[in-house]
């Protein structure tokens, strides 16, 4: 045949030419799956198109949760950020309304001040007139290092919550008065000097100021008003299991009120296995 019937023939015209096998070729690929690297093409199989859909959703929740996480943990340093800056701000305006005398508090410095105070294990509970009127009543004392609060075996005049600092809390050895036994520590939210005003009793311990040392002062007449039968209420019982256990033992049953209140200090939780004699009435 002449060339230019062989390059007219319609069976033969995408074969015979380059291009036209470049063409044919491609075509076939594409029909089966295949092609070219990173070629995007419309004409995958169904199972193909799955798995790049089912990839895109992957990446799609995965960019998702990327940005979810970026912004709770941005959220979380934020919120810890305004927490300690008002814990801060609140720390100051309760230090400045306590250090103020007591006929200069507004009643903004009332409210920061029944704010934290209400946090103290003693006074939780407490009605909030009291609360406010014990804020509106309480003196401010300031303490040095080593600098003696109250002093064992002597009268009971005040109620003491420390607001800034920490305290040692002592009691004497028998009746050696140079020796005494730390029992505990305490800091900011802790009481003391309410069993002495409630039995109307010396002091049964020494509590000293363990670095500088801020404490809110209420002095006997205010304290037996405001916050004795509230007291009596919620320590009372507790207070009382603790001195009718010691006076089950022999030997403290001559003791004076005073020294068995000193020993209340010394209990601590404890735990013993079954069948163990915590108590034995023969034995002193």
């Amino acid at each position: 045949k002449s060339p230019k019937s062989r390059s007219t023939s319609p069976n033969m015209r995408g074969v015979s030419s380059p291009v036209g096998r470049n063409a044919g070729g491609k075509a076939a690929m594409l029909l089966m799956g295949g092609g070219s690297k990173g070629s995007k093409s419309p004409l995958l199989g169904p199972e193909k198109k799955q798995t790049a859909a089912s990839r895109a959703l992957r990446a799609e929740k995965l960019a998702k949760l990327k940005k979810s996480a970026m912004r709770v943990n941005v959220g979380v340093r934020l919120a810890s950020m305004a927490k300690g800056a008002h814990e801060k701000i609140l720390s100051e305006l309760f230090r400045d309304a306590l250090m103020k005398p007591s006929t200069e508090r507004t009643g903004a410095d009332l409210k920061v001040m029944a704010k934290l105070f209400q946090l103290c294990p003693q006074l939780l509970g407490l009605p909030r007139d009291k609360l406010l009127k014990f804020c509106q009543i309480a003196g401010c004392q300031v303490f040095k290092d080593g600098e003696q609060i109250v002093t064992e075996g002597a009268e009971s005049n005040a109620y003491y919550v420390i607001a800034v600092g920490f305290a040692k809390v002592l009691v004497r050895a028998g009746t050696d008065t140079d020796n005494l036994i730390e029992v505990s520590r305490i800091g900011a939210g802790r009481a003391f000097g309410e069993l002495g005003l409630i039995y109307d009793q010396p002091r049964s311990a020494s509590v000293v100021a363990d670095g500088h040392l801020i404490a809110a002062r209420v002095d006997r007449d205010e304290y037996l008003e405001l916050l004795a039968d509230f007291h009596i209420k919620k320590l009372f019982q507790r207070i009382q299991n603790k001195l009718d256990f010691i006076r089950r033992f022999k030997s403290w049953q001559t003791y004076e009120l005073r020294p068995q209140f000193a020993l209340t200090y010394l209990f601590q939780h404890a735990e013993a296995p079954e069948g163990t004699v915590l108590y034995d009435a023969e034995q002193q």
